[in-house]
């Protein structure tokens, strides 16, 4: 192993195992190893679980914000299927 990568190795823990590939806050760094899940704080994994709104869940002030979201999801699939015709 060169020096340059036993210092990486060193830097991040010496992780064996798989790593976060583009969390790397600065350029020369190396990419983060992946902890257990015990390591994280209890409210990190809920993060992952949050449903997304739907019209039944949101309120007369929240329908504006939902629709106008769901209709940009709209025309960016759309959009996203016409550029990839060309």
């Amino acid at each position: 192993m060169s020096p340059a990568r036993s210092a990486d190795a060193k830097a991040a823990g010496g992780a064996k195992g798989p790593t976060v590939k583009g969390v790397a806050y600065l350029k020369d760094a190396p990419e983060p190893p992946l902890l257990p899940l015990d390591q994280y704080p209890p409210w990190l994994p809920q993060l992952l679980n949050k449903p997304k709104a739907t019209a039944a869940s949101t309120t007369v002030q929240d329908g504006h914000i939902f629709f106008k979201k769901n209709n940009l999801e709209k025309i960016r699939k759309s959009n996203f299927l016409k550029d990839k015709k060309r």
